[in-house]
């Protein structure tokens, strides 16, 4: 089984090779902005043909050591040349210390009772003798409690041999893990036990052995991932005799889960081991399954003989679906229900029951429920008719709930389709894409999506008017492939980024977008200036604000992650803060000897290089919209000189370190156009004066020197940053807009 190539690419891969502690590492990989952008990072499970034919691609191999786990015997010859191969040793934690290394254990239902290996803990084993000894179920807790765990096994004995498996793993491997592990055996995967440094160590090596241009970056996001990395909901139970043998602290509450039935106590696992672990007829089911075979009778019959146990009825589920038994399904589905009446499970009788007619039993069902849960308004809303008013509002309802809810997000593309915003659509999609992992389903529906908007081009382009010189009249009729204004206008689905967010110009430009449908990311270094927006429950679901110190690169990549973790797709990127000093600022509004080097650093480091390194941070999200634009704030001192006569006996002042590095956002602003076309655009808007309480006397000079005899508001930009923003500029890249009532003009 291969997961994660994307299909038509021809990108180099990274393979990941072995089971869930892969998955993890893969899921890593893909949040490495270089990695995402470059490679196609996919998760083998077991060795396959589809495989064999992606070979070539390789640049990377990452490999599980185990013990009795060696479906792939790939070596650094079967690879391409420039190929990296890197084994790593398994996390024996995954049943936690100590556990009976690899025992021999008969497979119920196997007729020719054949013995596998199979690791599994001593709570395992101790139910298992306990019934073999005749204990029954009301005794078993009794019984399972009273046993001298510590005579009973040779617990320091298992430790050691578990200690020598991890160092002849660690041996076989290209970095160690056993010194990294404390003792008694911590897990990775969940942020209440102190594995989450394990992971880490982990991550940090294979970035260290990768070959990346920018490996201190994933070095950071991989030494970040200490704090509640997690593989699966899944935790071996310890019993609290070893626990307190080896001092696990964090094992006491006896509380786990397990990613088939959820939430339980240490007691109810001992029960369920007892039910349903070890029942012939389910084994002999599973057996049947792997062997491809038909399984609902004998999963019929174990779900009577097991009538409390969730894993086997959902598997039954299953099976009747497989077999296209929808009222057989819809009956076990009421019954799942019944048994485990949670949110989920009502979701899901509510589909079964849509399958068979019965609309009304399935919307009841729905609107009983906590109508603030995503999924749940999902559900109901498929239930209403295609355009329904009702089902209109039930899926923006969602959408504020969770934007990025997967269901949410095809709905909203599909919405999107219908109105003929293609365009939206697909950049939905993306974003779709991205939060279900590349699902094949999400794909083939990007796939059909850009197959009709290039039959829209060509039929545009195939009815377009003849040359200019014979233009026919205008008629009053648009064409028919055209847009209206408010389409090209409209951003509902985009998202936008902005800089200096919490200021005068940045919150105007951020207002514009969320009243066109967009939703906004804020950032700045200080958010109070953004109290008032967050407290508009208009913006509710679409506004979210970030801290972030521009003069610092970890600090914008930091928070270039956090956005493309929420937002995966960008596609306005407004590059507004800006290092303008203040006539207190030492060396800065002072005459140009005097003026301060380090000053002048400061602006260039917030002005001109913080727009390139965060673009670039954002590079994948912009590359993946529809329609990304980039827009540069700059000024009208980025284009011409000072006239310092408006200055004359006042405070302020024009230095030279925030017109130079205005000056060279405008040609940053025209190389990345040429660099980062035609799949996203780059322009500039640079402000002139804007009324801020300045001297009177500069007030009054400035007025008399611009056409429209005034100084800007922050509403001014609100129409521009839109134009530049949206398809209402699409066919613009590379321009430099002035905005300043005609000052530069003259």
């Amino acid at each position: 089984m291969i997961a994660g190539v994307v299909e038509g690419s021809e990108r180099p891969i990274i393979a990941c090779l072995g089971n869930c502690q892969s998955g993890a590492i893969r899921a890593f990989l893909m949040t490495v902005p270089e990695i995402s952008r470059d490679h196609d990072v996919v998760l083998v499970y077991q060795p396959t043909k589809s495989f064999e034919a992606l070979r070539p691609r390789v640049r990377a191999v990452i490999q599980q050591v185990t013990h009795g786990w060696d479906d792939f015997r790939l070596t650094k010859d079967d690879l391409p040349p420039d190929a990296v191969m890197i084994r790593y040793p398994a996390m024996l934690q995954n049943y936690l210390w100590p556990q009976i290394p690899f025992q021999k254990r008969r497979i119920a239902g196997d007729s020719a009772t054949k013995t596998k290996l199979f690791p599994y803990t001593i709570c395992d084993d101790l139910v298992l003798r306990l019934v073999g000894d005749g204990v029954s179920k009301d005794q078993l807790l009794e019984s399972y409690f009273a046993v001298d765990i510590l005579k009973k096994y040779p617990l320091d004995r298992l430790q050691a041999i578990n200690a020598a498996k991890a160092r002849q793993l660690d041996d076989m491997s290209d970095f160690r893990l056993w010194d990294q592990m404390e003792t008694g055996g911590p897990t990775m995967r969940t942020a209440n036990h102190p594995g989450g440094r394990l992971m880490a160590h982990v991550l940090e090596q294979i970035v260290e052995r990768l070959p990346l241009e920018d490996r201190d970056y994933a070095l950071k996001l991989a030494r970040a991932r200490a704090d509640g990395i997690g593989i699966q909901n899944l935790d071996a139970p310890i019993h609290p005799a070893i626990a307190a043998h080896f001092g696990l602290d964090w094992a006491k509450d006896r509380r786990w889960s397990f990613w088939h039935e959820g939430d339980f106590t240490f007691e109810q696992h001992l029960l369920r081991l007892y039910d349903y672990s070890h029942n012939t007829t389910y084994w002999a089911a599973r057996e049947a399954l792997k062997r491809k075979e038909d399984a609902t009778a004998l999963l019929a019959q174990a779900v009577e003989e097991l009538p409390e146990s969730v894993e086997v009825l959902k598997a039954y589920i299953a099976e009747l679906s497989r077999a296209k038994r929808p009222a057989e399904v819809a009956e076990a589905t009421r019954r799942l229900h019944n048994l485990s009446p949670t949110p989920s499970h009502a979701v899901r009788l509510a589909g079964a029951l849509r399958r068979v007619g019965e609309n009304e039993e399935a919307n009841r069902l729905l609107s009983a429920l906590d109508s603030t849960d995503p999924n749940i308004l999902m559900a109901l809303a498929q239930g209403l008719a295609e355009g329904a008013p009702q089902r209109i509002e039930i899926e923006h309802k969602a959408a504020k709930a969770d934007p990025d809810n997967l269901q949410v997000l095809l709905a909203q593309a599909k919405i999107h389709e219908d109105k003929g915003e293609l365009a939206q659509a697909l950049a939905t999609l993306d974003r779709a894409a991205y939060v279900s992992n590349w699902a094949a389903s999400v794909r083939k529906r990007q796939d059909i999506l850009k197959a009709r908007m290039t039959t829209v081009a060509e039929n545009a382009l195939s009815t377009a008017p003849p040359a200019r010189h014979e233009a026919p009249a205008m008629t009053s009729a648009p064409s028919p492939a055209m847009k209206t204004v408010q389409q090209l206008g409209d951003l509902t689905g985009r998202v936008c980024v902005v800089t200096g967010g919490a200021g005068h110009i940045g919150r105007a430009i951020a207002e514009a977008y969320l009243e066109s449908g967009a939703a906004v990311v804020l950032l700045d270094r200080a958010l109070d200036g953004a109290a008032d927006l967050l407290a508009n429950s208009a913006w509710a679901g679409r506004l979210s604000v970030q801290s972030c110190d521009l003069s610092d690169d970890t600090s914008i990549h930091a928070s270039a992650q956090e956005i493309l973790k929420r937002h995966p797709t960008v596609d306005v990127l407004v590059h507004n803060a800006g290092f303008v000093g203040t006539s207190a600022s030492d060396g800065w509004v002072t005459p140009f000897e005097t003026q301060s080097p380090a000053l002048f650093r400061a602006a260039t480091e917030i002005n001109l290089v913080a727009p390139f390194v965060l673009t670039q941070a954002l590079l994948p999200g912009l590359q993946r919209s529809a329609a990304a634009s980039v827009i540069n704030v700059g000024s009208i001192y980025g284009l011409v000189g000072p006239d310092w006569g408006l200055y004359e006996g006042t405070a302020s002042g024009n230095p030279a370190g925030y017109a130079a590095s205005k000056g060279g956002l405008m040609q940053l602003t025209r190389w990345m156009a040429t660099s980062l076309g035609p799949r996203i655009r780059v322009n500039a808007l640079c402000p002139g004066g804007v009324e801020r309480g300045q001297d009177e006397r500069f007030q009054s000079r400035y007025v008399a020197k611009t056409p429209l005899a005034r100084m800007a508001t922050p509403e001014d930009f609100k129409g521009v940053a839109l134009f530049l923003g949206s398809d209402l500029s699409a066919y613009v890249t590379g321009q430099v807009l002035a905005v300043d009532g005609g000052w530069t003009a003259w």
